[in-house]
């Protein structure tokens, strides 16, 4: 039976990483690296993410982007360092073109 490891790491009050492990026989069968924000209305949503749905990492940039291929390192346990290094070191780059692009489809309604 898999085993799914979760953990949260906050980069500040309104920042926050989220990491999701599935194991299957000892062996990272799938992941996900989420970059969230705590909204107005004090919910988290997620920004951008690294994953491996539809069985092939790649990275989503929520509202922007779906599926983006990057290159990322084939071994699990490295891409999912990268993404977290990633998620970290651009979380404010992210933040703000999420929150621009919502901005806009918002005026747009």
């Amino acid at each position: 039976m898999p085993k799914t490891k979760r953990y949260t790491q906050y980069i500040d009050s309104s920042h926050r990483i989220r990491t999701t492990i599935e194991f299957d026989v000892g062996t990272i069968s799938h992941w996900a690296v989420q970059l969230e924000i705590c909204s107005p209305e004090e919910y988290w949503e997620w920004v951008t993410r690294y994953d491996t749905a539809g069985g092939k990492a790649h990275r989503d940039r929520h509202l922007i982007a779906a599926h983006e291929e990057i290159v990322l390192p084939r071994e699990s346990s490295h891409a999912i360092a990268f993404a977290q290094e990633d998620l970290r070191k651009q979380h404010i780059e992210y933040t703000q073109a999420y929150l621009e692009t919502k901005k806009l489809e918002e005026k747009g309604r």
